[in-house]
């Protein structure tokens, strides 16, 4: 099984967002360069994906308007009850193409226009553009970092929930970019914030399957029995296998009122169509890829701790906590003390291509986030490349 994650695919010329990002960076990257951008992996698709897939085509070889059947909704199931040990029922989820479609419906559903919805920056960037998109107000409630710590600021959380202005939070959880997972602890008292406020909850819990070997996820749908009313947990298979590209969501409603009101908007924005290899891709994932999936977080595992060894050893003056959740490092380069356009630069002259931090707010300023689910031997490479780097322009 090792073997499936020790090259990457070449993915020239498929239309690859991260591929496509690369080359417009450095149109002359040297050859077997991956991005560390984008987050989705530089590994082939678990192979019993694909051969379902082929075997599925074969056998219904028709690509019509397609629903959930009930294998599908049974696996989605299954999975959470297996991973996650949250015991939930079928007819609680709805199908989005994507987390970020399920958030467009969402803040339409539970805001009007000019209302706040709140965030913890620095956040996946598609929470900003969605609420602004949508014509609401960002609250930005800053995470408090200590040494690569990250914590909520329950004293200023509080205050902006209270505001009756704000009515929906948004929480990413584990936390994209800066991996923490968050504890029970802190999700009760989140959820006691959200409960004494009559806030709504989208908790998009994507990354949820990617834990450290020390830490737990902790769907916030256990956590609190009221705060169920109001929340909506936004799941996928896409980065736990690697499937975005096939453009399938489960968006898990526990309360009936809540759900009936979140789908009739999601369905007048035209967000419930999924794919058909979307669903049959999800369902061969949840119940024939666990090996595989189990195989995939040793890698992972691997590659964050050897980051952080890394810089450690080779430019202490950058930083590297070993995250606690997602496949990606958020890398703290604030000591170098040069602003984010020469830092970028010297990214990409290194040929080591991320997700620059200031796209998930000002507060990521300094920071880089480098996605590891690659080959080892590549993240050597091109970590070893980006610190020869770093010594020539700060010597």
């Amino acid at each position: 099984m090792d073997d499936a994650f020790a090259k990457a695919p070449d993915r020239t010329g498929t239309g690859s967002y991260k591929w496509q990002g690369m080359l417009e960076m450095k149109p002359d990257v040297t050859t077997g360069t991956v991005p560390l951008s984008v987050a989705d992996m530089e590994f082939e698709t678990a192979p019993e994906i694909y051969a379902g897939l082929q075997t599925f085509v074969k056998q219904h070889p028709v690509f019509g308007y397609t629903g959930p059947t009930e294998d599908f909704l049974a696996a989605v199931v299954q999975w959470q009850q297996e991973h996650h040990r949250w015991t939930i029922q079928p007819d609680w989820i709805i199908n989005t193409s994507s987390v970020v479609d399920a958030l467009f419906a969402g803040v339409n559903a539970f805001t009007e226009p000019n209302d706040g919805v709140i965030i913890f920056r620095p956040v996946y960037a598609p929470f900003t553009q969605v609420i602004e998109a949508s014509g609401r107000k960002v609250v930005n409630v800053p995470l408090r970092e200590d040494n690569g710590c990250y914590t909520i600021d329950e004293v200023a959380f509080q205050k902006a929930a209270s505001d009756p202005n704000n009515k929906l939070l948004i929480f990413c959880s584990p936390h994209n970019p800066v991996g923490r997972v968050w504890e029970k602890e802190e999700l009760m008292r989140l959820a006691d914030i959200c409960v004494a406020n009559d806030l709504y909850v989208i908790s998009d819990e994507i990354w949820g399957d990617f834990t450290s070997e020390k830490t737990t996820h902790q769907p916030l749908a256990q956590i609190n029995d009221t705060l169920t009313k109001h929340l909506v947990t936004c799941t996928s298979a896409s980065k736990t296998f690697n499937l975005a590209g096939l453009q399938c969501a489960s968006i898990i409603i526990p309360n009936q009122q809540t759900r009936e009101h979140y789908q009739m908007e999601a369905e007048r924005l035209r967000l419930t169509h999924v794919n058909v290899m979307g669903y049959q891709g999800t369902r061969i994932a949840y119940t024939q890829a666990n090996a595989w999936y189990q195989a995939l977080l040793e890698v992972i595992h691997s590659n964050q701790q050897y980051v952080h060894d890394f810089f450690a050893r080779a430019f202490p003056l950058v930083k590297a906590p070993v995250s606690e959740g997602t496949y990606c490092a958020w890398v703290d380069f604030r000591a170098l003390d040069v602003d984010d356009d020469t830092l970028l630069s010297w990214l990409i002259e290194a040929e080591c291509i991320p997700t620059e931090g200031r796209a998930f707010g000002e507060e990521g300023s300094g920071f880089e986030r480098l996605n590891v689910a690659c080959p080892t031997d590549v993240l050597k490479r091109l970590l070893n490349q980006l610190v020869t780097v770093l010594k020539e322009k700060t010597k």
